[in-house]
Protein backbone atom coordinates (compact mmCIF):
# COMPACT_ATOMS: atom_id res chain seq x y z
CA UNK A 1 0.00 0.00 0.00
CA UNK A 2 2.74 2.67 0.92
CA UNK A 3 4.78 2.02 -2.87
CA UNK A 4 1.09 2.95 -4.35
CA UNK A 5 1.41 6.74 -1.96
CA UNK A 6 -0.49 5.65 1.19
CA UNK A 7 0.90 7.49 4.53
CA UNK A 8 0.02 4.78 7.03
CA UNK A 9 -1.42 1.47 7.02
CA UNK A 10 -4.04 -0.08 8.97
CA UNK A 11 -5.29 -3.51 9.99
CA UNK A 12 -8.39 -4.48 11.21
CA UNK A 13 -9.12 -8.07 11.28
CA UNK A 14 -13.10 -9.26 12.34
CA UNK A 15 -12.59 -12.28 14.21
CA UNK A 16 -9.93 -12.87 17.11
CA UNK A 17 -6.54 -14.52 16.45
CA UNK A 18 -6.22 -18.12 15.84
CA UNK A 19 -4.25 -19.93 17.87
CA UNK A 20 -4.91 -23.84 17.05
CA UNK A 21 -5.86 -25.52 14.23
CA UNK A 22 -9.58 -26.12 13.69
CA UNK A 23 -10.11 -29.88 14.74
CA UNK A 24 -13.09 -30.07 11.91
CA UNK A 25 -10.38 -29.05 9.10
CA UNK A 26 -12.90 -25.93 8.83
CA UNK A 27 -9.87 -23.41 8.69
CA UNK A 28 -6.11 -23.87 9.69
CA UNK A 29 -4.92 -27.60 9.26
CA UNK A 30 -1.87 -27.40 11.97
CA UNK A 31 -1.41 -24.87 14.99
CA UNK A 32 2.36 -23.88 12.76
CA UNK A 33 -0.16 -22.01 10.31
CA UNK A 34 -1.49 -19.71 13.14
CA UNK A 35 0.55 -16.68 12.87
CA UNK A 36 -0.78 -15.61 16.10
CA UNK A 37 0.65 -18.73 17.62
CA UNK A 38 4.16 -17.38 16.72
CA UNK A 39 4.44 -14.09 16.70
CA UNK A 40 2.99 -11.09 19.01
CA UNK A 41 0.45 -8.93 18.06
CA UNK A 42 3.34 -6.28 17.71
CA UNK A 43 5.73 -8.60 15.75
CA UNK A 44 2.87 -9.93 13.23
CA UNK A 45 2.13 -5.58 12.71
CA UNK A 46 5.74 -4.82 12.44
CA UNK A 47 6.59 -7.69 10.37
CA UNK A 48 3.56 -6.76 7.66
CA UNK A 49 4.60 -3.20 8.08
CA UNK A 50 1.27 -1.89 9.44
CA UNK A 51 1.08 1.31 11.57
CA UNK A 52 -1.63 -0.19 13.58
CA UNK A 53 -3.32 -4.11 13.76
CA UNK A 54 -6.45 -4.79 15.89
CA UNK A 55 -8.09 -8.05 15.97
CA UNK A 56 -11.79 -8.31 17.22
CA UNK A 57 -12.36 -9.99 20.36
CA UNK A 58 -14.36 -12.89 21.19
CA UNK A 59 -17.05 -11.08 22.78
CA UNK A 60 -17.06 -8.83 19.43
CA UNK A 61 -18.04 -11.40 17.48
CA UNK A 62 -20.53 -13.06 19.45
CA UNK A 63 -22.62 -9.40 19.38
CA UNK A 64 -21.88 -9.01 15.58
CA UNK A 65 -23.26 -12.53 14.76
CA UNK A 66 -26.42 -12.74 17.39
CA UNK A 67 -25.05 -15.79 19.08
CA UNK A 68 -23.99 -16.27 22.45
CA UNK A 69 -20.22 -17.93 22.57
CA UNK A 70 -21.56 -20.75 24.80
CA UNK A 71 -23.13 -21.63 21.21
CA UNK A 72 -20.22 -21.55 19.19
CA UNK A 73 -17.07 -23.53 18.60
CA UNK A 74 -14.08 -21.54 19.81
CA UNK A 75 -11.47 -23.93 19.85
CA UNK A 76 -9.23 -21.75 17.23
CA UNK A 77 -9.46 -18.98 19.48
CA UNK A 78 -9.08 -20.10 22.64
CA UNK A 79 -5.71 -20.21 24.58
Amino acid sequence: MRKFGAKEVHARIACPPLMFACPYGKSTKKDEDCIARILSIDEIRETRGLDSLEYATIDMLEEAIGYPKDKLCLHCWSD
